[in-house]
């Protein structure tokens, strides 16, 4: 008479420890066989959730994945950008300085107003390719991409940091 409860117990006990493998295979009618068939039918429903959640919160760790990875590469262009910005200030604030105290090669204030601005328009260029990448980032679009003449972008850098380098006593080539 116990042999079933005790069955039905041994299966409610393996449902309980998320092993949805073990099934009722009772074909009995009366209160048993209703208890059987009650309890295949919550370890199918059970054991569908468990996949449900299971894929959810991959999808969840996915994301966040994704979301630390972004955050970690906005932390690397902010830490470049404020690098190339300090630059060119750098060198703005010592021509102007030069300028004002009539030092040097900064008598000629018409040449270095000139490059000074040159420089603050490399600056607001900067500026202008932070704004679009962030109105690309906010968006979700992806950026264009354009072939870039490598050796033509080491030689202009190299002219506009000439000046200081000679300043800090280093030969660039």
């Amino acid at each position: 008479i116990t042999r079933p409860i005790v069955f039905l117990s041994k299966i409610s006990q393996k449902l309980s420890e998320l092993d949805f493998s073990a099934a009722c295979g009772m074909k009995r009618t009366d209160e048993i066989g209703v208890l059987a068939s009650g309890l295949n039918e919550l370890s199918a429903k059970l054991q569908e959730s468990l996949i449900s959640l299971k894929s959810v919160n991959d999808q969840l760790t996915y994301d966040i994945q994704r979301v630390k990875e972004q955050e970690r590469k906005r932390l690397v262009f902010f830490s470049a950008v404020s690098h190339e910005l300090k630059t060119p200030l750098t060198i703005i604030k010592g021509q102007l300085e030069g300028m004002l105290r009539g030092v040097g090669v900064y008598i000629d204030r018409d040449k270095y107003l000139a490059r000074s601005l040159e420089v603050a328009g490399d600056m607001e260029r900067l500026v202008q390719e932070i704004l679009t990448i962030s109105r690309l980032e906010s968006s979700g679009l992806a950026p264009e991409k354009q072939r870039l003449d490598l050796g033509a972008l080491t030689a202009q850098r190299l002219e506009a940091h000439t000046e200081l380098a000679e300043k800090k006593g280093i030969r660039l080539s």
